[in-house]
């Protein structure tokens, strides 16, 4: 699985080192720990946060990383919803990766393009359409 990705991202320069750079885990668990921090695997995470992490990196750097199977349930509202969920340091090592790879990609998409960025978003969206009309 890291394999597929560490080629694309030599072509950036040390893309791999700052994605798996103890800094960049620490800032990418921040983030992954907002509206979590009550839940009990997180709390644990959060416990043992620094050795988490440099366990996380380790298996990085060792091309030994496997993603934790999703956790499947049911959601009623508004409609029926099959979600997967990522174990928390699958989330922390999702976090990582957009941390660095965000700002490239944002880049090279169209400037009225507004799913899933920063400063965009579907009320954005409309008001420009709005305008565009």
């Amino acid at each position: 699985m890291v394999e597929g990705w560490c080629g694309i991202l030599k072509r950036y320069g040390n893309l791999f080192e700052e994605i798996v750079s103890f800094d960049n885990l620490l800032l990418a668990s921040k983030k992954a720990f907002r509206g979590k921090k009550a839940r009990r695997r997180v709390a644990e995470f959060y416990f043992n946060l620094e050795k988490e992490l440099l366990c996380i990196r380790e298996e990085l750097l060792g091309k030994t990383y496997r993603p934790l199977p999703l956790r499947i349930f049911r959601i009623y509202e508004p409609k029926e919803r099959e979600i997967g969920a990522s174990d928390f340091r699958d989330r922390v090592v999702h976090h990582a990766i957009c941390n660095k790879i965000e700002p490239i990609l944002d880049r090279t998409f169209i400037y009225h393009n507004y799913a899933c960025r920063k400063g965009k978003g579907t009320h954005r969206a409309i008001l420009q359409v709005q305008a565009f009309s």
